[in-house]
């Protein structure tokens, strides 16, 4: 949670779809999010909204569960949700999977403007599973693309101003890295 006092965790439904409970970091008992289900949920940095995914919809509610509604429909399966640090944008990643593609999205936190970032780049349908710094100035994310002069594919992390300018690769060369996630500091 953004005060740090406990976790959102899941567990998996027998409909398919994860129940959503907060775990207390100190000490207690765990406790139902409403009667939410769905996967990859995250809180908002102020800790009153909810984002979560259920398929290809991405959907909002409060930080209890309460009034859950959907936010955006995708074409594609969405995961690895995030709020902005300023609470006021989602990015999230959407999954083909008949095309074995996925891309970073971005929605408003009120359901306004959604849109595909990375248009133009290279790696835009490998891009995926990012999260913002603290400061919130640079998403950091992760893409795959064939090594030069090989068959072997690499997974390679990159920072994503918040400028809009074009990606900057904070890892290159053999050795894969994914999910990152940066420090509070």
């Amino acid at each position: 949670s953004p005060d740090h006092s406990k976790l959102l965790v899941s567990s998996k439904s027998k409909s398919g779809d994860s129940e959503f409970w907060t775990l207390p970091v100190a000490a207690g008992a765990a406790e139902r999010v409403g009667d939410l289900t769905g996967r990859d949920g995250s809180w908002s940095a102020d800790g009153k909204q909810l984002a979560f995914a259920k398929g290809s919809v991405l959907y909002i509610s409060g930080a209890n569960g309460s009034g859950a509604h959907p936010l955006y429909t995708a074409s594609g399966s969405v995961f690895a949700i995030h709020f902005s640090p300023d609470g006021t944008r989602i990015r999230f990643t959407v999954s083909d999977t008949e095309l074995n593609t996925t891309a970073l999205w971005e929605v408003g936190r009120d359901g306004s403007h959604p849109h595909a970032l990375l248009a133009d780049w290279p790696y835009k349908t490998t891009a995926c599973c990012g999260s913002w710094t603290a400061d919130g100035h640079y998403y950091i994310f992760q893409a795959s693309q064939t090594m030069p002069n090989t068959t072997s594919v690499v997974t390679t992390l990159w920072a994503l101003s918040d400028s809009d300018a074009a990606p900057v690769p904070l890892t290159g060369g053999p050795m894969s890295f994914g999910n990152a996630s940066a420090a509070g500091d």
